[in-house]
Order: C-alpha cells, then sequence, then structure tokens
C-alpha cells in the first residue's frame, strides 16, 4: 500500500515533538536563552547595511569583543546553570526519601508477615 502525502507528517507535528523532547530533557532554560540571544542579535543587526555589518562583525570579532561575550554569556548562562544544578540535587534528595520511607514501609512489612508466620507455626502446633 502506498503511502499517501497526508500521511507525512507536517512541519507543526515535528516542532511539537521537538519542543516536547526538549522539555522532556531539561534544556528548556537553553533554548529560552539561545532564542532571546538571536532575537537580540536579530534586533541589534535588522536594519544594518553591509558597511555595518562588516564593521559590527570586525569589531566582535577581536580578542576585547569576545571577551565582553564571553562575560554577557556567563552571567546569562550562571544563574541558569545554578538552578539547573539545584533542581537535579533536590530531585536526587527527593528520590533518596523516597527510597527511605520505602524501605521503612517494606521493613514493617516484612516484620509483619514474620509475626503472622509465627502465629500460624504455633496456632497448627
Amino acid at each position: 500500500m502506498a503511502k499517501k502525502d497526508t500521511d507525512r507528517p507536517e512541519w507543526r507535528d515535528i516542532a511539537a515533538v521537538f519542543v516536547l523532547r526538549v522539555t522532556d530533557s531539561g534544556l528548556t532554560p537553553w533554548v529560552v536563552v539561545a532564542l532571546f540571544l538571536l532575537g537580540v542579535f536579530y534586533i541589534g543587526t535588522r536594519n544594518l547595511n553591509s558597511g555595518d555589518t562588516l564593521q559590527l562583525v570586525s569589531g566582535i570579532g577581536t580578542v576585547h569583543g569576545f571577551a565582553w561575550i564571553g562575560w554577557l554569556l556567563a552571567f546569562i548562562e550562571i544563574p541558569i546553570a545554578k538552578w539547573a544544578i539545584n533542581r537535579a540535587r533536590n530531585g536526587q534528595n527527593d528520590r533518596i526519601k523516597q527510597l527511605e520511607d520505602d524501605s521503612e514501609k517494606s521493613k514493617e512489612f516484612l516484620k509483619k508477615a514474620k509475626q503472622s508466620e509465627l502465629t500460624l507455626e504455633s496456632q497448627n502446633r
């Protein structure tokens, strides 16, 4: 059976799957920062002619320009990295607490099961 053109996913479906996978993997803050930087770059350069663009690129392309860009990116990304690390750490702590609670519940269940087994053995004698 031949596939129809309607069987192919539309660009909206592909975009939705991409957004869901990025969100699920925890990369949403980084994508937001990247989109923000691309937006700022677009707004800053949309009305430049070729001479202005060349001057901007030659100004940024120096060691001094790269240093300023590095500082700017660091100030944007450090709080996001701190948030991501704290989120992962809190998630691990919550998981450990849940495992400890499950362990305590299973120990109590085991005690009750052994106690009921002992009472059954004493009743059978």
